[in-house]
């Protein structure tokens, strides 16, 4: 397990406790763009099932992940 896939098991551990106290119900990220396509970390967390939120030419991409729909 690489140290991003980690980081991220642990924010949505963290969210999903916290939805039961607190209503917490996404995780949305800003996700930098690379010139080179094949590089784009889009992909990354697309294999986490987070969903493109607005499509973007340029600038970081916003994505999220709904916790309740989710594993």
């Amino acid at each position: 397990m690489g140290f991003g896939t980690m980081l991220l098991e642990i924010s949505y551990s963290v969210a999903k406790k916290l939805s039961s106290i607190c209503g917490c119900r996404f995780l949305i990220l800003d996700v930098k763009r690379n010139k080179d396509k094949s590089k784009d970390s889009i992909h990354f967390y697309k294999k986490f099932k987070f969903k493109i939120l607005k499509e973007r030419d340029k600038g970081a991409l916003p994505m999220y992940l709904d916790i309740y729909l989710d594993k």
